[in-house]
């Protein structure tokens, strides 16, 4: 296991009153999701979506907003009215990391209220099925014999995806090609089309497939 995802459901400010003046919730509620249909985030949001749903008697609907490793999502949220109408399913990366990585990213961690943590996942990496390497030893060999040549699937700078590898770079004493995505649901896709070599990334994306045999994954 080389690190853990944590994702968490924020809102803008505000909530409490509002909840308070109208008797919350009185209208429809909107989970984004600032990473493509697919990935853990997507997953996970649509699974609590459906149990707000029955216990508030609202509707929830889960909306992807996709890019620059889910700040523009989270921005969209973070400029939202703060009636607690609008929520966002972040994780390290968009709420951690990308504050550090990129100079403007469009919101402040202090416009969010924490809401609740959903999952804490661990994550893998995942190869595809017909990569020579087929321990983590083998793979640490073959990218140190390939230097920048073994291609890594994220969901763009700064994503948990994107930061496990660097850390499994760092520890390992390797350098691999880091290729960006709208998401790690389309980052699967092109591992196991065979376009990318590998992808570090969540249980809830990657355990499946090795089930179905179509990667390889190590602890």
């Amino acid at each position: 296991m080389l690190t853990r995802l944590s994702v968490s459901i924020l809102a803008a400010f505000a909530i409490a009153s509002a909840a308070a003046a109208e008797g919350y919730p009185s209208r429809p509620i909107t989970i984004v999701v600032p990473f493509a249909a697919g990935g853990p985030n997507d997953v996970l949001a649509r699974l609590v979506s459906d149990h707000i749903s029955r216990t508030l008697a609202q509707p929830v609907l889960v909306e992807n907003a996709v890019g620059a490793g889910g700040t523009i999502g989270s921005a969209r949220v973070a400029k939202a009215q703060g009636d607690g109408y609008t929520l966002l399913s972040g994780n390290l990366g968009s709420l951690g990391a990308a504050f550090a990585l990129y100079k403007k990213i469009g919101y402040d961690p202090r416009e969010f209220a924490s809401v609740g943590m959903l999952a804490g996942t661990p994550n893998f990496l995942a190869v595809r099925k017909d990569l020579a390497a087929k321990t983590l030893a083998e793979f640490i060999a073959h990218a140190r014999a390939n230097p920048e040549m073994v291609t890594v699937g994220n969901a763009g700078l700064g994503s948990n995806a994107h930061l496990v590898c660097l850390y499994l770079e760092s520890l390992a004493g390797i350098k691999l090609r880091h290729v960006p995505y709208r998401g790690t649901g389309p980052a699967m896709k092109d591992m196991l089309g065979g376009q990318i070599d590998a992808m570090c990334d969540s249980a809830p994306n990657v355990v499946p497939s090795s089930w179905r045999g179509r990667s390889a994954l190590w602890w």
